[in-house]
């Protein structure tokens, strides 16, 4: 049918027009919130990371020993960081070694890795690293 007038007034008395806008912002302010925490959690994971006591580099390179595991999840932090602060040579090092750690592993090696491992070796990392060398 044809829109007039009177289909006009009849959908703003129904309301479902401003329902509909009012879970558009809801969802798009959700949305907002939780790229706002990720962004702050990335923060403080750099923060700690680049931190400089006394003897050197924070504690988190103290732990990052080339057999750590750091899983897509901490790939993606280091990104973060690296994209953030290029010149960090001891994150580039932890990001070669973790995925050499897991391109050397068994698992890997025979084909029997999971996705994951398989997603690692395949996202920026690895063209991070080619950057890199």
């Amino acid at each position: 049918g044809e829109v007039t007038e009177d289909t006009h007034v009849r959908c703003m008395g129904q309301g479902w027009v401003l329902r509909s806008l009012e879970a558009r912002e809801a969802a798009a302010l959700e949305s907002a919130r939780r790229e706002n925490a990720e962004e702050e959690r990335l923060t403080r994971f750099i923060g700690k990371v680049r931190a400089l006591p006394s003897e050197g580099n924070g504690d988190w390179y103290d732990a990052a020993g080339p057999a750590r595991d750091l899983g897509p999840q901490g790939v993606s932090d280091l990104l973060a960081l690296l994209r953030r602060h290029p010149d960090d040579v001891r994150a580039q090092e932890t990001l070669c070694q973790a995925l050499a750690g897991v391109a050397s592993s068994p698992s890997y090696r025979d084909g029997r890795s999971d996705k994951a491992d398989g997603k690692l070796l395949a996202c920026d990392a690895t063209e991070f690293v080619v950057k890199v060398l």
